[in-house]
């Protein structure tokens, strides 16, 4: 599910920087009227990399 506070900071990312369908994912959350939304450009190889943390589960439909 998404998070029930629009103002709740989110952070979309792809595999990695090639991938540009993070930029489309935080797009359909500011449609949904979330208010925080960020992209991480550089993927999720480097956030693992950098040792940030990543959340589990089901993919969320857009």
């Amino acid at each position: 599910t998404l998070a029930p506070d629009k103002a709740a900071p989110i952070v979309v990312y792809c595999a990695n920087a090639a991938c540009q369908n993070s930029h489309s994912a935080a797009a359909r959350l500011k449609q949904l009227g979330y208010t925080d939304v960020r992209v991480y450009a550089e993927g999720k190889q480097d956030w693992i990399g950098a040792g940030l943390p990543v959340e589990q589960g089901s993919a969320v439909a857009a």
